[in-house]
């Protein structure tokens, strides 16, 4: 099976490397090339994933609602997301990518999302959608006059 090319092979295990996640993965760094058994592995792993979640939303309904307002501005969220993890972790930014423990990582990223949660249930509170969902119908349908603010 065909690897990753020289520099995207380089990008793609020093993220592996600091995140510690070589053994787990089947990632060789050395090789360029990623494993079958891994590439095998993935896909039922993601259909665990999304049957657990499936299963789980009945019963634990009032529980996942924290997710609700997060999900109905995920564009938002996403780009949110990239920008204060470029912001924190690179160069341009704090530049924490080799100093902080995979548990720092995840102590960041939990952060992140908290603060997201809140931020877009705030949002939704006195809006009807998020921002970027908002300029992303506008240019959709070319309309001008779009509601922006929740009906009370």
């Amino acid at each position: 099976m065909s690897g990753l090319g020289g520099k995207q092979t380089l990008g793609f295990c020093r993220e592996a490397a600091i995140l510690s996640a070589t053994q787990s993965t089947g990632v060789d760094c050395n090789a360029g090339n990623v494993s079958i058994p891994s590439l095998l592995g993935t896909l039922p792993l993601a259909l665990a994933y999304a049957a657990g979640f499936v299963l789980a939303w009945p019963r634990l309904k009032w529980a996942l609602r924290i997710f609700v307002a997060p999900g109905r501005m995920a564009l938002t969220n996403y780009l949110l997301q990239s920008i204060l993890g470029i912001t924190i972790f690179y160069g341009i930014g704090f530049g924490l990518v080799g100093h902080l423990k995979p548990l720092g990582i995840y102590a960041v990223a939990v952060a992140i999302f908290a603060f997201q949660i809140a931020f877009s249930n705030w949002w939704l509170a006195h809006h009807e959608q998020g921002p970027m969902e908002r300029l992303w119908r506008l240019l959709t349908y070319a309309k001008a006059h779009l509601p922006q603010k929740r009906a009370v």
